[in-house]
C-alpha cells in the first residue's frame, strides 16, 4: 500500500501527541515540492520569455536560490506553529507567529554552484522547539543538534528524494508527480558499521590535520594489501549529497578542518546539525574531527564547522586518532614527494 508523506505525518502526530512541529514539517514538505519544480526548470526560472542568456552562472544561482527561498517563505506565512526561520548565509531572522512554538533552520540549495553543471542539489533543514514568546532572538537558534526535534535532507536529481527523521528512525520518500506528493519508498534506513567508500578531497591532503592524514593513509595502504579492506574513493563537496550516499550506500563523508580559511566546512546550525541527527538516527556517527557534532553548541548564527560522518566504527577510529599523541606520525607516507625517475633503493 502506498503511503504518502501526508499519511506519514498523521502517524507521527498520533505518536507524538499532536506535537506542533508536525505542522511545520508539513509546510516544509509542500515547499520542497515547489523547490523541486523550480530546480528542474534550471535557468528557465530567470528567463520566462526565453530571451536572456543562461551563461551567467552566478546570476542564475542567485535567482534560483531566491525563488526556492520565496517558496518556503510563502508557505510559512500561513503556518501558525512557526515562529521564525533562519536561512544559511542570511543574518536576518524571518519572523512569523510570535506565539509559534517552533523554529526552522534551513540550508536552501546547498552548494548552489553545481546548478549550472546540472548536478544533484539539495536542502538540509531542522525543526526546534521554543518555550519563549514574542520576537525570536538569534540566541534561540544557537542550540546543539541534540536539541533538534526533527530534521531532514532533500535531494533534487533524476528523482526528488526527501529523507526525514522525527527521532524514531530514518525514512525516505520519493516525489511522485502523478500522485502530487512524496511517497514512502524506504523505511528504517540503517548505516552499516563499516563501509569501503571514502568521500574526501585528496587534493587538500597536505592541509589535513594529522589524525585525518593518518586515517586516510592507513585505509589506502590497507586497500593495497591482498586481503585488505578496499578504499573506494568518491568526492563531491556537497554534504547533503554525501548524506544521501552514506544513508543509502554506506561510507564516510569527510570535510575536515584545514589551515585554509576558505575551507571552513559547512554551516553548523543549518547543515551539520540536521545531517548529524539523521546519521545518528540511522546508527552512524558525526564528528568535527575531535568531538561528536551532536555535542557542539553554536556560538554564532553563521558559524561553520568541519564535518565527518558515516559508519560509527570508522568515526570512532578518527576520534581516537585525534586523542592519540602519536597520531601526527603518518606511518605510511602515501602523500610524500616522489619522483617517477628515481627507483627506491
Amino acid at each position: 500500500m502506498t503511503r504518502t508523506f501526508t499519511q506519514y505525518l498523521l502517524e507521527v502526530t498520533d505518536r507524538d501527541d499532536k506535537h506542533p512541529y508536525v505542522h511545520v514539517l508539513s509546510c516544509v514538505g509542500i515547499s520542497l515540492k515547489l523547490m523541486s519544480a523550480i530546480v528542474s526548470r534550471g535557468c528557465l526560472v530567470q528567463r520566462p520569455g526565453g530571451d536572456d542568456s543562461c551563461s551567467d552562472a552566478t546570476e542564475t544561482n542567485r535567482i534560483i536560490q531566491e525563488a526556492a527561498i520565496d517558496a518556503i517563505l510563502g508557505q510559512a506565512a500561513s503556518c501558525e506553529q512557526l515562529a521564525a526561520i533562519s536561512f544559511s548565509g542570511d543574518p536576518e531572522i524571518h519572523q512569523f507567529s510570535e506565539d509559534g512554538p517552533c523554529l526552522l533552520a534551513m540550508d536552501v540549495l546547498h552548494q548552489a554552484t553545481t546548478l549550472m553543471e546540472n548536478q544533484p542539489i539539495g536542502v538540509a533543514f531542522s525543526i526546534m522547539g521554543r518555550t519563549a514568546q514574542g520576537p525570536v532572538a538569534v540566541e534561540e537558534f544557537l542550540r546543539p543538534a541534540s536539541d533538534i526535534l526533527c530534521s531532514g535532507v532533500a535531494l533534487f536529481g533524476p528523482a526528488s528524494v526527501l529523507i526525514v527523521t522525527t527521532g524514531a528512525g530514518v525514512d525516505a520518500f520519493t516525489l511522485d508527480r502523478d500522485v502530487g506528493n512524496y511517497v514512502l519508498t524506504t523505511t528504517d534506513i540503517t548505516l552499516p558499521a563499516r563501509s569501503d567508500v571514502l568521500a574526501i578531497d585528496l587534493s587538500h591532503a597536505a592541509m589535513w590535520p594529522a589524525p585525518i592524514r593518518r586515517y586516510v593513509d592507513e585505509r589506502i595502504r590497507e586497500s593495497q594489501e591482498p586481503d585488505g579492506r578496499p578504499a573506494i574513493m568518491r568526492w563531491n563537496n556537497s554534504a547533503v549529497l554525501g548524506c544521501f550516499r552514506a544513508l543509502f550506500n554506506g561510507g564516510l563523508f569527510m570535510l575536515p578542518r584545514t589551515n585554509d580559511p576558505r575551507m571552513s566546512g559547512v554551516p553548523l546550525i543549518h547543515t551539520a546539525a540536521p545531517i548529524t541527527m539523521l546519521i545518528e538516527q540511522a546508527g552512524g556517527a558525526a564528528t568535527d574531527g575531535q568531538v561528536p557534532l551532536s555535542s557542539v553548541t553554536p556560538t554564532e548564527l553563521d558559524q561553520y564547522s568541519p564535518i565527518i560522518f558515516g559508519a560509527a566504527a570508522d568515526i570512532a577510529s578518527i576520534e581516537q586518532y585525534a586523542e592519540d599523541p602519536d597520531a601526527s606520525e603518518v606511518r605510511y607516507p602515501l602523500f610524500q614527494n616522489r619522483t617517477l625517475f628515481v627507483r627506491d633503493q
